[in-house]
């Protein structure tokens, strides 16, 4: 096998890398296997490596285990199986059998692989593409190797759908004889770069190194560590660096057969002017009701005080064609002195009540500048401004 077809080797010239993900479900396959419940389950994404790693633990346990793919016939129905795997198992089966007897030659089969030191595992590999019966058939194969007191392995492998499947409660027969149940993660950036070296280093011991870290990291970047997206993208970009005579794959190689790759493959988008479609109102939901806009020019009247009983109260606005007039802010009566009347500093309106007497104020100090007391001995009176009489009316002059 030359540098070309590194990664697209056939699955048996194929050589495995032992990554720290793949490291950590082959171990965990070989506590299943230990295990006294009969269902492993092992899940993952398309193209990160399950077949591969449940070859390896097949290769790692050799003459322990005897392993059986489970390989229906296409177009046949459920209870058709059970005399393929009999005779994929070395049993004898003939297809007028009735079922009682066909689990019979099953319970046969099984012990013959057991009294050889042997544990007969059935590995249904993309279990996530069987319907519910046929993995229930499956189910029910193992249930009667459970009866006929024989020992039998089940390995399910799919994609992360999986799961979900063997949680129906129609396959209950086997979500309740899990033993566990891995997933395989995608590789680490230092895993990918060693598994390009370990890919070409198989084919080619003389370019152990053909890939550059830096193109190693780019394509970790747009695989995110996949094995399976990692060959396809290894493979075209050193056959562009080999078309451009260099003898390391670079980022640019890289770059360029991602770039060829979406171009063949584009992914459609939406169109740029294409307008959201407008939600669906609650068909009982009432239209909110309408608030009216705030006049920033309208002033908020607050309602006049009532006046004391006894008094006259004011009317509600002034007469027509005259503005309305507002009260003053009522101040705190300046200090006076002892024995005198504090002046009111309201102002009134020609014709409008009285105000209402005040409470006395508290008595205060009469020595000035005091704490408490008037700032002068004597109010300061008011400042008049007083205005020239007029000049008297001059007499007219006769003529001459």
């Amino acid at each position: 096998m030359n540098a070309e077809d590194a990664f697209n080797p056939s699955p048996d010239q194929r050589p495995f890398f032992a990554s720290g993900p793949a490291s950590m479900v082959l171990s965990q396959l070989e506590r299943g296997l230990e295990d006294a419940s009969p269902v492993i389950v092992l899940t993952g994404e398309l193209g990160v490596g399950k077949t591969a790693v449940v070859r390896e633990a097949i290769a790692r346990w050799g003459s322990r285990v005897t392993p059986v793919w489970f390989e229906p016939e296409a177009g046949a129905p459920p209870e058709k199986t059970l005399l393929k795997q009999i005779r994929a198992f070395g049993g004898h089966g003939r297809a007028k059998d009735e079922r009682p007897e066909l689990i019979a030659r099953m319970a046969h089969a099984l012990n013959d692989i057991t009294k050889r030191g042997s544990t007969p595992m059935l590995i249904v590999d993309d279990a996530h593409k069987y319907d519910l019966e046929m993995l229930a058939e499956v189910g029910r194969i193992e249930s009667a190797a459970i009866a006929a007191d024989q020992t039998l392995k089940l390995l399910l492998v799919g994609d992360p759908l999986l799961t979900e499947i063997l949680d129906r409660e129609e396959l209950e027969i086997l979500s309740q004889r899990l033993a566990l149940s891995c997933r395989l993660e995608p590789m680490e950036q230092a895993d990918t770069r060693q598994y390009l070296n370990h890919r070409v280093g198989a084919t080619n011991p003389d370019a152990p190194n053909a890939f550059s870290r830096k193109a190693a990291r780019e394509i970790h970047t747009l695989t995110r560590g996949v094995p399976g997206a990692i060959n396809a993208l290894a493979d075209d970009a050193r056959a562009r660096a080999n078309a451009t005579n260099a003898g390391v794959v670079t980022p640019d190689h890289v770059r360029a057969v991602s770039a060829a790759t979406r171009r063949a493959n584009p992914q459609p988008t939406p169109a740029p002017n294409a307008k959201p479609q407008p939600q669906a109102a609650a068909p009982n939901a009432p239209p909110a009701p309408a608030r009216p806009a705030a006049s920033p020019s309208r002033a908020i009247k607050r309602p006049a005080a009532q006046p004391p009983s006894g008094q006259h109260q004011r009317p509600d606005g002034p007469p027509p064609g005259q503005p309305e007039r507002r009260v003053a802010q009522q101040r705190p009566a300046a200090p006076t002195p002892s024995g005198q009347q504090p002046r009111p500093n309201v102002a009134t309106t020609p014709g409008s009540p009285a105000p209402a007497a005040s409470k006395p104020a508290a008595p205060q100090s009469a020595t000035p500048n005091a704490p408490g007391g008037p700032k002068h001995a004597q109010p300061v009176p008011a400042k008049v401004k007083r205005v020239p009489p007029p000049p008297p009316p001059t007499e007219p002059v006769a003529p001459a």
